[in-house]
């Protein structure tokens, strides 16, 4: 946990395209995320970062380490703002996700769980 969490990439910036990605070990899914001072019992999904060869079962596995860290901070909900279009509503309501407070611009997700955590168990 970061006080400033990732909020851009080199890529964003620089146009280096798919050398960024196959840059690091293959498989490897990295979240960041923050707990606003304003609401503590939140987290706040900022940022996921991939490379090459990134599997589901890779993301579905980052995801669950995301929820126990929520069920240790005793979390009430995590929030992220989905910009990529890839992350489709279909997916994120698969992935246990829904949406939280539309906007223009903005897909806002939310994941509750007011004390009901999820079993920690990495998918298979």
């Amino acid at each position: 946990m970061r006080p400033w969490p990732k909020l851009v990439a080199l890529p964003e910036i620089v146009p280096l395209g798919p050398r960024y990605h196959a840059a690091g070990a293959t498989d490897r899914c990295l979240l960041y995320y923050n707990q606003p001072r304003r609401m503590p019992s939140f987290l706040a999904l900022k940022y996921v970062v991939s490379t090459v060869g990134t599997s589901y079962r890779t993301i579905r596995a980052a995801l669950v380490v995301l929820d126990a860290v929520a069920e240790l901070k005793r979390i009430d909900a995590i929030v992220c703002d989905a910009a990529n279009v890839r992350l489709t509503d279909r997916l994120m309501a698969r992935l246990g996700w829904e949406p939280h407070k539309p906007q223009r611009w903005h897909r806002n997700f939310i994941r509750r769980f007011y004390g009901a955590y999820p079993a920690v168990a990495v998918p298979r």
